[in-house]
This record gives C-alpha cells, structure tokens and sequence, in this order.
C-alpha cells in the first residue's frame, strides 16, 4: 500500500503532465493562426452581414457603405471631428456659391481597378448620374443644391 507521500507525488507528476499538455495544446493553437499569408493580393475581413450594392451611388446599407470607403477614395472626406478635408481633391470656394476642385494626385496614382486614369470628367459623370431623377440614387437629394458641373482642366 502507498503512503500519503507517494500518493501526493504521483499525483502531483499526474497533474504536471495535464499541465505540459495543456500548455502544448494552447501553444499549438496560438501557432497554427500564425502561418504566412498564401494571397498576398487579397484582402479579407470579416462583416456582420453582407453589402447589398458595391456602387457608391447607391449604397445605403453599412456593409455596403464600409467596404466602399475601403474601395472608393471621395473628393472630400471628413476627420474626427465631421470636419470636411481633402481626399482626392483640394478646394477653394471663389464665390460664395461656387467651389473650385482641383484633384492633388498625378494621373498615375489616380487609377480604377482596370488600370484606366480616373479624369476630371469621371467625376462630373458621377455627380451627374446621382443628380439624374432617373438613375433614383438615394444620394440625390443630398446634392440637389449643385445646379451647375464644369470641367475647366480635361485631366
């Protein structure tokens, strides 16, 4: 029959070998979400529910409205603060009804996904289509106080 020491020390050495197990299978675990990325070119995460329109024009919903901030650079952007700053464009605003965009990347860092050069006049085509009564974007009445679009420099 075992005395009270031996049984302690085995169940103690009992104890420390679930405990080496333990810690192995955790550190097993921790490892195996440490591999290299295989698509160095693609970018993945998670949402809550899915987007319902990738076209910005029309795009309501938060996981539409979220991916599009990741897909899309605007002419304006907004800090913190809700206080407007330049994202693809800078402005002056030379009347007090006018503003003045001028776009402040090179044509070659101002590219569409196909490699085409994102030009002046595609933006004028994109406030157009949303100011467009017939194209029935969401955003429309949030520009209805632009009454004129002029491309002063084709770039």
């Amino acid at each position: 029959m075992l005395n009270s020491k031996t049984k302690l020390a085995n169940t103690l050495v009992c104890y420390g070998v679930y405990s080496i197990k333990a810690i192995l299978t955790l550190i097993f675990i921790l490892l195996s979400g440490c591999s290299a990325p295989t698509d160095t070119a693609s970018l993945r995460m998670g949402l809550a529910s899915a987007p319902v329109n990738l076209d910005p024009r029309y795009a309501t919903d938060a996981a539409s409205s979220r991916i599009n901030e990741l897909l899309y650079q605007s002419l304006v952007i907004f800090n913190a603060a809700y206080r407007p700053i330049p994202g693809l464009a800078t402005w002056t605003q030379p009347t007090p009804t006018s503003y003045l965009f001028k776009l402040r990347f090179p044509p070659e860092q101002r590219k569409f996904a196909n490699g085409q050069v994102l030009t002046t006049e595609d933006i004028r085509a994109t406030l157009a289509s949303i100011l467009d009564p017939s194209t029935g974007s969401p955003y429309r009445s949030q520009l209805t106080v632009i009454t004129n679009i002029k491309v002063l420099d084709s770039e």
